[in-house]
């Protein structure tokens, strides 16, 4: 077992998977603006190992930890240039698994931190 401290590098942003969403893109614009859905063809990113993107770090962010179970084991309210800091600190913990990332004001649902 290592003891390391993360570092950064060890956790990756992965936005929200578009699989279970697929049918939304066969609708037309009328119908996605009449359910308040995601924009046509919009692609998920991959990020680099410890990149927080702009998004994220220009606003509050509600941090969750979940355990293996899926049950919260932490939660926090940080400004979003210290979310990177934040996530390394919350999988200093073996029993988190992954962290949600919520937007804390306007919004909900931003991205999971998970360990790279």
């Amino acid at each position: 077992m290592s003891t390391s401290t993360p570092t950064q590098g060890e956790f990756r942003l992965v936005g929200i998977d578009h699989a279970p969403l697929a049918h939304l893109f066969e609708l037309t614009d009328e119908q996605l603006r009449a359910k308040h859905a995601v924009r046509r063809g919009a692609q998920q990113r991959t990020l680099a190992p410890g990149e927080v993107p702009p998004y994220v770090t220009r606003r509050l962010i509600s941090m969750r930890a979940y355990d293996a179970g899926h049950m919260m084991v932490a939660a926090t309210v940080c400004e979003g240039p210290e979310v990177a800091d934040e996530i390394v600190a919350r999988f200093v913990d073996p029993d988190v698994a992954y962290v949600h990332l919520h937007n804390a004001k306007q919004g909900c649902f931003s991205c999971l931190a998970v360990r790279s």
